[in-house]
């Protein structure tokens, strides 16, 4: 009997630990990843009830841009693994909403109508913990506009917030301007930027680059072939005239989008509890998710 009592109570510290050290996957879209499902009472709550520990903060995890199901999934296992380290035994939430292979308009429509879906969801895990613990953010590219939506929703105002953290944010940078007060929602907005960041450069200029002369083939690839064409471009050390002026073009994108010089109020002044964090030095491209120097930095500013 003693030895049935203790399996028990081993059984279930293993499941809290397993519970709080593992990433509860949320899924907004309706199975085929290109759409919402019909309204924000019909996502599956199931798998956070019970695995929410009530006495510790949850990191919820937002993706961008052209991704599918199983690369969130796998970004932010990825992630959790790397946070961990710095942040401890807290709970873990992954949310995906339907943004695979849309054209980057599309994606900007549906990130626009994802606030619902987020705040549905992060009322869920504030339910459970009973408002005793803080939230935080954690978003990346497009998921920057996902998160200012659910900021921007009446009722994100009740949520116990913690810090949101913006990595290499594809909005304007004067973002938290048209989603008026969205800065003062949580503790604190890190917005993580690096000038290497060529796809970020890309999707503000890609009419332009469109039109360069030259620009036949490369409008002619996929968007992940666009990606590594941007990533490779300095090791090519632009060798055509089309990357030399594609190279050049990029350039003069700096200051449109906020992951690249952070938000300002007109040219000088900061806006309240937006911290902007150049980290040029240790982000050679887009890519964050898998970047374990990053996510480390990321999780001690969740921690301040």
């Amino acid at each position: 009997m003693r030895y049935f009592v203790l399996c028990i109570l081993f059984c279930g510290f293993m499941f809290a630990e397993q519970a709080t050290n593992s990433t509860i996957m949320v899924r907004c879209d309706d199975g085929s990843e290109y759409d919402f499902l019909s309204a924000p009472q019909d996502i599956k709550l199931g798998s956070m009830k019970g695995a929410i520990n009530p006495n510790v903060d949850t990191v919820v995890f937002i993706h961008g841009f052209n991704n599918s199901y199983s690369g969130a999934t796998s970004s932010y296992s990825n992630a959790r693994n790397v946070m961990s380290k710095e942040l401890g035994n807290v709970n873990y939430v992954g949310i995906y909403w339907p943004s695979n292979t849309l054209d980057f308009p599309t994606a900007i429509k549906r990130a626009n109508k994802s606030g619902k879906y987020i705040m549905h969801i992060v009322s869920e895990i504030n339910k459970q913990t009973g408002g005793k613990s803080r939230i935080h953010l954690v978003c990346h590219s497009l998921g920057a506009r996902v998160v200012l939506n659910t900021l921007a929703e009446n009722t994100a105002r009740s949520i116990p917030w913690g810090n949101m953290c913006f990595l290499a944010a594809a909005v304007d940078k004067d973002a938290f301007f048209t989603f008026n007060g969205t800065n003062i929602v949580g503790r604190n907005n890190f917005i993580v930027y690096s000038e290497n960041d060529l796809v970020l450069k890309y999707l503000y200029s890609r009419d332009q680059i469109a039109q360069l002369p030259g620009a036949e083939k490369f409008n002619a690839l996929s968007y992940d072939e666009k990606v590594q064409y941007l990533e490779n471009l300095p090791k090519r050390q632009l060798r055509s005239a089309f990357d030399r002026s594609l190279y050049t073009k990029l350039q003069g994108t700096r200051g449109v989008a906020m992951g690249l010089v952070g938000a300002f109020l007109g040219n000088s002044n900061e806006l309240q509890n937006v911290e902007n964090l150049d980290k040029s030095s240790i982000v050679p491209s887009h890519s964050y998710w898998s970047n374990s120097k990053i996510l480390s930095y990321t999780a001690k500013k969740i921690k301040e």
